[in-house]
């Protein structure tokens, strides 16, 4: 009787896939090409519930597989309610931590997880600083990916010899080296565009350095790779005059770190 049952069944199949009808196993209300009603508790008609469907498995006309939902919206739509642990891989690579990498041709493995850093490049001429606004590139520059990323920035500037002199300092960055509010390529998320840093000096050459500038800022870099300058928006000496110049001090820094 069973080998008349399996006949029967692939005569089933096998004839609604001829003619072009859905199939249903434990099912006779089939929601796609092919439902598996795997706890036989669908209604005859009509869509069946989330608490329906959380056992059933289908294929859809379009080769998409839904598994716990009759509606998948990938090639793959796994619904496992408020259970955790939907997906299980065991292939030898697995343990404890471990996330899902892939090679070049997309193959997947268990591997460890890894932060991109990627560091920039710090002149080591002296640049002088821009002494109003109107900016000046600082001859410094960062080259990212795409993806989100955040810019850490430390900039040693000297000429703080003069007494009573206080320096203010904004720096940004550009994909331009003529100007410092060009964003092609990449985006500030947030209203946040601008690294502020201001010292004073009260006592002539007791401080050589005047000015530390340094700050984080988020950007996305939306083209495939995007070169970013590092540009003083505006610099302001108040007090008596003192060069201000950037670089060759072996303390500056620019790196950026990937994040989500």
């Amino acid at each position: 009787m069973s080998k008349t049952y399996l006949l029967s069944a692939l005569s089933v199949v096998l004839s609604s896939l001829v003619f072009g009808q859905n199939v249903g196993i434990n099912t006779q209300n089939p929601q796609a090409i092919l439902h598996v009603d795997g706890d036989r508790d669908n209604a005859a008609t009509g869509a069946p519930s989330l608490a329906q469907q959380s056992n059933d498995v289908v294929i859809t006309s379009a080769g998409s597989i839904g598994i716990g939902t009759v509606s998948p919206t990938t090639r793959l739509d796994i619904n496992n309610g408020t259970t955790n642990g939907a997906v299980k891989i065991v292939d030898g690579t697995q343990g404890a931590g471990k996330v899902l990498v892939s090679d070049a041709d997309g193959l997947a493995t268990w591997g460890t997880s890894k932060v991109r850093v990627i560091t920039g490049v710090v002149t080591s001429n002296l640049v002088s600083y821009a002494t109003s606004s109107g900016g000046k590139y600082m001859e410094s520059y960062i080259t990212l990916p795409k993806g989100k990323w955040l810019i850490y920035t430390g900039i040693l500037i000297h000429g703080a010899t003069a007494a009573n002199t206080a320096y203010a300092s904004r720096l940004t960055y550009s994909s331009s080296t003529t100007s410092p509010t060009t964003y092609t390529g990449f985006i500030y998320p947030t209203i946040n565009k601008r690294m502020l840093a201001f010292t004073s000096n009260g006592t002539a050459g007791f401080i050589q350095h005047g000015l530390y500038s340094l700050g984080i800022l988020q950007v996305e870099v939306t083209a495939d790779t995007v070169t970013l300058y590092l540009w003083d928006h505006d610099s302001y000496t108040l007090g008596t005059t003192s060069t201000l110049t950037l670089g060759g001090s072996g303390e500056d820094y620019i790196y950026a770190i990937e994040h989500q």
